[in-house]
């Protein structure tokens, strides 16, 4: 029999791994974009 506080502990603790995962995606997304970013403005910049 598993105690409330043992769920509640693994929810939170799935909550916080799901907030990571977010986290690292929006990370990888940003430096993507800014990585797209710089070589369109030096392919762009050239005579």
């Amino acid at each position: 029999m598993t105690d409330r506080r043992d769920v509640e502990r693994m929810i939170v603790a799935e909550r916080g791994f799901q907030l990571r995962f977010l986290l690292l995606l929006s990370c990888i997304f940003a430096f993507g974009a800014l990585l797209l970013f710089a070589i369109m403005f030096l392919f762009f910049s050239r005579p």
